[in-house]
């Protein structure tokens, strides 16, 4: 299925499920810009879903824009990367309020041929997550991006779907697992990348 976004270009991955805030404020916007009147159109014309990609990347999330279409120049957006993966494969033109539109495809999580084995795998995953959790020797709060984005104009435990974002993905979903894993960890840009 062919999906026809705007693109929103970002210096490092956003992952699946992965929570992200921005200030509208002229003086407060950092990297990437986001502007009021950006905003609204994502969220009138394409009903919140923007393409997020890093910067040199075909590859990305859709990501939904939380909130309604009157957006002021002080207000906050939240947003989340949603499970859906896609690849750019036309740049289209710019929208009205200066997106740059592309159209992209869906892509499909494949659990490979060995399933018995993954499964294996992710069963001990979730047995391990489980017992840091329980012992205090896990932290799996979701990575902030502060080094790369600079950004979260607010406290990150503000976001709508922080809570959500924190629970562990259903334990049949290994796609959703990894993600949910790289997402925490701290990262690097790159490594981020193959990740995704």
């Amino acid at each position: 299925m062919r999906l026809r976004l705007p693109i929103l270009r970002l210096p490092t991955p956003l992952f699946p499920r992965e929570p992200l805030s921005f200030a509208l404020a002229a003086s407060r916007i950092t990297s990437p810009p986001l502007t009021p009147r950006l905003a609204r159109e994502a969220l009138e014309v394409h009903g919140g879903r923007v393409a997020a990609i890093a910067d040199g990347q075909k590859l990305g999330v859709v990501m939904q824009v939380l909130g309604a279409g009157n957006v002021g120049e002080d207000d906050l957006l939240h947003a989340i990367g949603l499970s859906e993966r896609c690849v750019l494969t036309e740049l289209g033109e710019r929208s009205a309020a200066g997106w740059r539109m592309g159209d992209f495809q869906h892509v499909e999580d494949s659990p490979g041929s060995d399933t018995d084995r993954l499964a294996s795998e992710v069963s001990r995953a979730y047995a391990l997550l489980e017992e840091g959790e329980a012992d205090g020797s896990l932290d799996l709060t979701p990575c902030t991006l502060d080094d790369e984005l600079n950004l979260w104009p607010c406290n990150p435990s503000e976001h709508p779907f922080w809570r959500e974002a924190a629970a562990l993905p259903a334990e049949d979903d290994a796609a959703a697992l990894s993600f949910y894993l790289a997402a925490r960890l701290p990262l690097t840009t790159a490594v981020r990348r193959t990740n995704l």
